[in-house]
This record gives structure tokens, sequence and C-alpha cells, in this order.
């Protein structure tokens, strides 16, 4: 039996790269492919899929006019059952919040990493890293982990964006008390190493579905937006673990005997 996963796996952007949940979790009686969502789903792809498992994610895959064409082909195609995992609402226009294609369909296994919509809510499986086991001794009151397409223009920081290797991510968060960005993934996982987040210009519905309560500012300003910045969570990093552990066991109970 066949799995296969569809992501943004073809990118520079490391939060992108790092939430498919297949880093993270193993499928020993399964034949294991993996595919870019965008660029890879090819005909052949398409005629394979038939009779399969298929897992989309992680990332902001739905309601993204960037995905939506493909998605439909797949789904089309006759998986045996069609899984979503870490994904998330990612409509870069104010219009759609809150409505969800067709697509994710009733027969479907559907745990969306957006917090408080009518699916089940599973974070993105990134936090399984095990980078995030690591203790962080904070060395700056203030970093700048911007989207690389989206530039803060916040200089007067440290800066580092999203096409960097992880391995220097996760400490450059974790230096800081407070961390300024406009990328998911960095408030995300800042938020999981229990450091206080300023989430600038979003640009995306997908700032709107964080469990944890991140203070946005559309227009930066140094005094006032750096102060009674919400608590960090001290459990979510255990939260989010035991989540994503949680739905792996639906999905082994789900395709036992396929």
């Amino acid at each position: 039996m066949k799995i296969f996963n569809f992501y943004r796996k073809n990118t520079g952007n490391i939060g992108d790269q790092y939430s498919t949940p297949l880093k993270y979790f193993e499928f020993p009686n399964f034949d294991i492919y993996q595919y870019d969502l965008h660029s890879e789903v090819t005909e052949e792809v398409l005629q394979e899929i038939k009779g399969s498992v298929v897992i989309f994610g992680g990332g902001g895959l739905v309601a993204n006019d960037y995905f939506e064409k493909n998605i439909k082909k797949i789904i089309n195609s006759a998986p045996k059952k069609v899984i979503w995992w870490g994904v998330g609402h990612n409509s870069h226009t104010e219009e759609n919040i809150n409505e969800y294609p067709i697509y994710l369909g009733d027969e479907d296994l559907i745990g969306l990493r957006d917090f408080g919509v009518k699916f089940e809510w599973v974070p993105c499986s990134s936090c399984m890293h095990p980078l995030f086991n690591n203790e962080y001794i904070p060395t700056r009151k203030v970093v700048v982990y911007q989207h690389k397409h989206h530039p803060l223009n916040l200089d007067n920081f440290e800066v580092m964006d999203n096409y960097t290797e992880i391995d220097k991510v996760i400490p450059f968060l974790g230096s800081a008390e407070i961390v300024i960005t406009n990328s998911y993934h960095g408030a995300y996982w800042t938020s999981l190493l229990g450091k206080k987040v300023l989430l600038v210009n979003p640009f995306s519905s997908k700032f709107h579905y964080f469990k944890n309560e991140i203070k946005i500012s559309h227009k930066f300003e140094y005094g006032n937006d750096l102060i009674n910045l919400p608590l960090p969570d001290t459990n979510l990093l255990e939260i989010c673990i035991a989540k994503n552990i949680e739905f792996k066991e639906k999905i082994d109970r789900l395709i036992k005997g396929f």
C-alpha cells in the first residue's frame, strides 16, 4: 500500500520544508512518496494515487489559489482515503476568512492547524523537531524573524529570514526575549519556545488562527508595540506534541488493514 504526501516540498522556506509530518512519524507497512503540491503533480503521479492514501500537509495549503487546482486534481484521482494533517487556511485577502473549501470532504480525516474553527485542531507537526528539546537562554531583548518575500525593514534589530537553515533559526528565536515576525512559523516556533511574540503586518488569513494569544501590529511602533505583550503559554509545546501523537494514532487505526 502506498502513501502519497503532498506539501510545499521544493522551496527554500523552512517553515514549508519542516511542516510535513512524515519527517517525524513513520508508517512502516507503507511505501511513502512525497511530492511538491505546486510543481510535481504530474499525470503519472495522478495515475498512481488511485486506491492509495493521500496525506496533505502541513503548511498553508487551504483556500489558496496557488494550490487549489492541484488539490482538486488529486482528490478527483480517487484515493482510498484523504488525510489533512496540520494544514491551514492561507488566503491572501480578507474576503474568505472562516470559509473553508468544499473539498475538505466529510469522508476525510481532517486535522487543521487553525484553532477555534469547525474542524479538529492539529497544530503543525514541526513541533516534533528535536531542536525544541534544547534549552535556550535569552541573550537579546528583541530580534526580528521575517518572511523573505515580505521584508519588515526593521534594521535596528538583528534580523533573520525564513530561508535560513532551521538549526540556525530555532537557536536565534530562542536567544531573544521578544521576537518580531511576519512569518507563520516564526510566530509558531517562538511560541513553542515560550517567548513573547509581536506579529507585524500580517498578510494572510493564516495569522488569525493561532491557539495562543499573539499581539498584532499593522504599523510597528517601537515604544507602544513591545509593551504588554501576552505572556507565553509554557505548556504549548507539550500540548502540540500530544495532539500530533493523538492524530497519528487516529490515522493508524484508520488505515490498519489497508
